[in-house]
């Protein structure tokens, strides 16, 4: 040691027994603490990574079923869009008076076209495009009475 450093328990002529024997338990009880202060941030830093890992694989857990999910809504709405225009076309072959069987061989990208495409279809039969018939219920008369009111009338019900 150099003389500008001083020993922690004085100088060797003034050496204090009783002073440095609380001073090394002091140290041993400080190093203790230290340990202990190290094992419980270990623990809390592996609970920690622990944690973030669990949290990692729940996030792609989640990301995994995002991406099913969305897979799932396009192949709907593409389930949808395809039964919205064969629906869309045996709608108009059922206004021209051809049966809804011949839906495929309407072709084209859109309304206009599919409509072409059926007036052809309907010529090729060798019959002009008929007025769809409305079902009798439908077409009813608001103004008459039903039948139910009249079977009420009749029986006094």
């Amino acid at each position: 040691m150099t003389d500008d450093q001083q020993k922690p328990w004085g100088d060797d002529e003034n050496f204090d027994a009783e002073k440095a024997w609380t001073l090394i338990q002091n140290l041993r009880g400080d190093v203790d603490r230290l340990k202990a202060d190290k094992t419980s941030l270990t623990q809390e830093r592996d609970d920690a990574v622990k944690d973030r890992d669990e949290s990692a694989k729940k996030v792609e857990e989640l990301q995994a079923t995002v991406q099913l999910t969305d897979d799932t809504v396009k192949s709907k709405e593409q389930e949808y869009a395809e039964l919205s225009t064969i629906r869309t076309k045996e709608n108009l072959l059922i206004d021209a008076g051809l049966p809804r069987k011949y839906a495929p061989q309407v072709v084209g990208d859109d309304e206009e076209a599919w409509k072409s495409s059926v007036q052809s279809l309907a010529e090729l039969r060798g019959e002009a495009p008929q007025e769809r018939r409305l079902d009798p219920a439908q077409a009813a008369d608001p103004a008459e009475p039903s039948a139910d009111a009249a079977a009420r009338e009749f029986f006094g019900l």
